[in-house]
Parts: structure tokens; C-alpha cells; sequence
């Protein structure tokens, strides 16, 4: 069995330091960019996705028949339990292209699913090769400006890995999504129920609060 502590990456510093002042505008600034380059159209996600469906980005793939276009998540993460926690958080996650330099490693190493023989050694391999491939994009962010972003000073392989990523994985996703909306055929947007559960849970919140306040008054 897995152990949270068996990842040699937790007692790193996992920070980044980033030009824009948030890493994750920075990073998904430079992965839509890459992606545009090649004609994938890929765009920010609307912001009640980002913030109830934790959505960064939208991208249209050739052959995948999605209007809105496929959900993504842009994250540094370069773990395999940082990157777990992230998507257990995320509204059906299956269906959420999950770029992030453990992913791509994952990718690069051949892997693209965590099957039963995915054991210790293969997440340290993976985590090394997260970590330096993390740090290569950061130089790339935090390096020498170009005028059009820094994906023009990053290398093609670099970005090559990002554009080959997305394109194999969002028909994965698509297929996922297909097959929850053939079970649930009135289901419409991802986070109709859940921004319905927010909205409501924030109204109870903020007349509770109120409640509360006028209590306090009355005391005094």
C-alpha cells in the first residue's frame, strides 16, 4: 500500500516564484499559448467554472465534438499524492484534462493511467522527471521576456510534450464524459448541481451571520 510519506518530494519546498504574482495564471498563460500555437483553441474557463468547478481552461481538440470545449486543470503539482488530493477535490474528475509537470512525466514515461503495478519506483521515476521538468518551465516563465510570452523561448520539445498530452488525453476525457451524460441524460452543466448547493450553502451562511449580528446587538 501507498504511504503519504513514501513521497521523497513532500519536505521540498514546491513553491515557484513567479512573474505575474500567481503561479497558476502563469502557468496556464504559457500552456494556452503552447496549445494556440498549434491551432487547439484553447481559452480561459468562465469564472464560476474556475472557482465551483475548478475549470482553468477550455480547449477545442480536432475530432472531439464539444462546443464549450474540454475542461482542463493547470496546476505545478509534481507529486503523485499532491496530484491525488488535487483531483479528488475536482468535480468529476475523469472528464478534466490535468495538465501539470507529474502528468506530463507520467506521459513522457509512457504511463497514462495509475493501474495496480503502479508502484513506489515508478512514482519516484516520476517525480524526478515532475521536478525537472517543472523547474525547466519555470526557467521558461521566469526568463528571458519575449514580447508574444515565453512559450516563443521555449523549447520544442517542451512544448511538443504539452501539445501531445492534451491531444491524447481530452478524446479520453470526451469518451468520459459521453458515457455519464448517456446515464444521466438530463445532466447539464458540470456544476449545475454543485453551484446550486454553493449559491444555497452561502445564502444559509450569510443569514446565520446576520442572525448572529442583530443577537450581538440586542445583548449590548
Amino acid at each position: 500500500m501507498l504511504k503519504l510519506e513514501d513521497s521523497p518530494l513532500l519536505d521540498q519546498e514546491l513553491s515557484i516564484t513567479d512573474p505575474l504574482g500567481s503561479g497558476g495564471e502563469s502557468l496556464e498563460l504559457f500552456v494556452r499559448d503552447c496549445l494556440n500555437e498549434v491551432g487547439l483553441r484553447c481559452h480561459r474557463a468562465a469564472l464560476d467554472e474556475d472557482l465551483l468547478e475548478a475549470t482553468d481552461l477550455r480547449v477545442h481538440v480536432d475530432g472531439v465534438d464539444r462546443s464549450k470545449g474540454i475542461r482542463m486543470q493547470v496546476s505545478w503539482i509534481a507529486d503523485y499524492h499532491s496530484f491525488k488530493r488535487k483531483r479528488f477535490l475536482i468535480p468529476f474528475a475523469s472528464t478534466v484534462v490535468f495538465v501539470a509537470p507529474f502528468t506530463l512525466a507520467q506521459f513522457a514515461a509512457g504511463r497514462t493511467s495509475f493501474g495496480s503495478d503502479y508502484d513506489n519506483a515508478q512514482i519516484a521515476m516520476d517525480e524526478r522527471s515532475a521536478m525537472q521538468l517543472r523547474e525547466s518551465i519555470s526557467d521558461v516563465i521566469n526568463g528571458d521576456r519575449h514580447p508574444f510570452g515565453p512559450s516563443r523561448t521555449a523549447t520544442q520539445k517542451l512544448k511538443d510534450q504539452i501539445v501531445d498530452y492534451v491531444r491524447l488525453d481530452a478524446p479520453r476525457c470526451h469518451a468520459l464524459l459521453r458515457k455519464r451524460q448517456a446515464i444521466r441524460p438530463a445532466y447539464g452543466s458540470f456544476g449545475a448541481d454543485i453551484r446550486t448547493r454553493v449559491i444555497q450553502e452561502m445564502e444559509e451562511r450569510r443569514l446565520a451571520r446576520i442572525a448572529r449580528n442583530n443577537e450581538g446587538n440586542r445583548d449590548s
